[in-house]
């Protein structure tokens, strides 16, 4: 396993670094033919590369505002004593996605899985926010966080 992953995103930053130095050297070779016009290739890797760069720090901070927002929901309407809980369901969906993504991510081009992803993550948003808005987490997700406290705080 590579240790430049990053815990956000789903490419490596080496994979960063390639695609600006594959820019610089076509730039390169371009200037030389003509000098004044970087070529469309060019200009399209740049633009893939900076959207998801963009996209990735969105989803870092997206990420890390949902997870705030989530745990202090959960603590006011459960309490803290179902904290482990929601710690050992969260680490488990981690490592359940996390499984997943390793197997499939090695499969299909950076790219072609990068925008897959993309599409996934916005879905998953926007159906995350549907639950919130329906209040669907106070209503089915909270009492079957809470429960397992219950049970094991009556025996």
């Amino acid at each position: 396993m590579d240790n430049d992953l990053t815990n956000s995103s789903f490419f490596r930053a080496s994979d960063i670094e390639q695609a600006l130095a594959e820019i610089k050297e076509e730039e390169s070779l371009a200037q030389k033919d003509t000098p004044t016009q970087p070529s469309q290739a060019s200009i399209k890797k740049r633009l893939v590369l900076f959207s998801l760069i963009g996209v990735s720090l969105i989803n870092t901070f997206v990420l890390g505002v949902v997870d705030v927002i989530a745990v202090s929901g959960f603590i006011g309407h459960t309490g803290i004593e179902s904290l482990p809980w929601l710690w050992v369901g969260e680490l488990s969906l981690s490592l359940l996605i996390s499984t997943v993504v390793l197997q499939i991510i090695d499969k299909f081009p950076r790219l072609k899985i990068m925008k897959k992803f993309l599409i996934i993550l916005f879905a998953t948003y926007v159906l995350l926010a549907l639950f919130f808005i329906l209040q669907i987490s106070n209503k089915v997700l909270y009492p079957i966080m809470c429960s397992p406290s219950k049970v094991i705080g009556q025996i």
